[in-house]
């Protein structure tokens, strides 16, 4: 894939021929300095912004759907972004479907939403959650989606290390059994090379790197970044 911005009359290349495959049940990490073009990656394939070329997915070596046609759930770096603060903590529950992922239920930064004895606190207005329950709710609602595709932006870093070891187990087992798959953005390194299948290097808009996480080092990675 390729994109393209113009900047005062200059067409400037965000992504040059970016090209990779991701496997079912795999979770694949992209890293790289800020402005090297991996939220472009994860917005070309959400659909969210216009690129030169193809986006596949296939079943059995067959073509079945472009990305925008496949079952995408793409989380932004920001959710504020696309948060309505006005909605209530048991409304968005409601029209996500989340209380029917029970596995949630033993993740304990959740547990102020699904505490059936506290209805105060279902009854919140979103504007009223710190920034990472937040987070957390929408990464949760993200998962309950039952998407082929899941597109993580730099989701991570409000969460703390017991709550995201568990919502990583919760992404990997699912990304395990329904064979769906992870791209996630991240800046912490050490992360993607506990948790990645493999990890993608971008520089400048181009892959560098893109290495099974079992036979590569931190060292290693930033080097391809550099």
């Amino acid at each position: 894939m390729c994109k393209y911005y113009n900047s005062d009359g200059i067409d400037k290349c965000v992504l040059n021929c970016v090209t990779f495959d991701v496997f079912p049940g795999e979770l694949v990490f992209i890293v790289g300095r800020n402005g090297c073009g991996k939220t472009t990656v994860l917005r070309a394939i959400a659909g969210d912004i216009e690129y030169d070329g193809n986006i596949y997915w296939m079943h059995d070596g067959l073509k079945i759907a472009t990305s925008k046609e496949s079952n995408v759930s793409w989380i932004p770096q920001n959710v504020d972004d696309v948060l309505a603060y006005s909605v209530r903590v048991d409304e968005l529950m409601r029209i996500s479907n989340l209380g029917s992922i029970l596995q949630f239920e033993n993740v304990d930064g959740l547990s102020f939403v699904f505490d059936s004895g506290n209805r105060k606190v279902k009854k919140r207005l979103l504007s009223d959650m710190s920034g990472g329950q937040r987070q957390l709710l929408i990464a949760a609602i993200a998962l309950s989606s039952k998407k082929n595709i899941y597109l993580l932006d730099e989701v991570f870093r409000p969460l703390d290390s017991e709550i995201l070891s568990s919502y990583l187990r919760i992404l990997t087992d699912t990304v395990r059994v329904t064979g769906s798959v992870a791209l996630i953005v991240t800046h912490d390194l050490l992360l993607a090379k506990e948790c990645a299948d493999r990890i993608i290097v971008l520089k400048d808009g181009a892959i560098t790197f893109n290495v099974d996480a079992n036979n590569v080092d931190i060292n290693e990675l930033l080097n391809k970044m550099n």
